[in-house]
């Protein structure tokens, strides 16, 4: 056995898991302070980007150094939600957000201050906003859908549909928590048992259909027979 085989089959060091949660809170820091940065260009808030840029930071320190934390004390072990997270539910969901709030700002602005803004620029910064409204209306649906996400016709309509409920669900919840004679803790107290409902109507349904195709296939075989 070599070195490098030898290297390969150990468990990976502290050093190594060191180097990975430095790199790690670099690329967050990137990706958080980058989509801040660009989203006051795009909105036109340049005062505020020194600012933002900051606060990106801030929050990317903050939870790397909790990840990365769990990382170096744990391993692999401790970063296991992490890894076993379906991020392809997130991933779908900025892109749809991407292009539902794009299109629809772009056609009629969602601030009325901004309806002086040409197409392209109206559709960039609903693009924007609608990354970080899909990525979490994603991670929702992952929440209420365990299966991974299939990219096939029937794969990428059961995501449509629940990626869309979940989007009227948070509409629905923010609208009634804008409400003043209504306390803004009923929205989060509303949104705890939309989700549990949805998750359980998504399990009855996937078992219903284990069954039917469980019952058909005994059917074809008898059939057989």
């Amino acid at each position: 056995m070599d070195d490098e085989q030898r290297f390969q089959e150990r468990p990976r060091g502290i050093l190594y898991r060191l180097v990975q949660a430095l790199t790690g809170i670099l690329i967050l820091a990137c990706l958080i302070s980058g989509y801040l940065g660009l989203r006051a260009i795009v909105w036109r808030r340049s005062a505020d980007l020194p600012a933002l840029l900051s606060s990106g930071l801030t929050i990317a320190f903050v939870v790397g150094l909790v990840l990365g934390g769990f990382y170096l004390i744990f391993g692999a072990r401790g970063m296991r939600f992490v890894l076993n997270f379906n991020w392809m539910s997130v991933q779908l969901g900025l892109v749809f957000g991407m292009l539902l709030y794009g299109i629809a700002n772009a056609i009629t602005p969602l601030l009325p201050t901004y309806a002086r803004e040409d197409f392209v620029a109206r559709g960039l910064q609903g693009a924007v906003d609608g990354a970080l409204i899909g990525a979490f209306a994603g991670a929702i649906v992952s929440l209420i859908d365990r299966k991974p996400v299939l990219l096939t016709r029937f794969g990428i309509t059961r995501y449509t549909l629940l990626f869309l409920l979940v989007l009227i669900i948070l509409a629905a919840i923010i609208t009634i928590g804008n409400q003043p004679q209504i306390s803004r803790n009923v929205a989060f107290w509303l949104f705890v048992p939309a989700v549990l409902i949805l998750r359980l109507l998504v399990s009855v349904y996937d078992r219903w259909r284990d069954n039917r195709y469980v019952r058909w296939d005994d059917w074809d075989e008898n059939l057989v027979e």
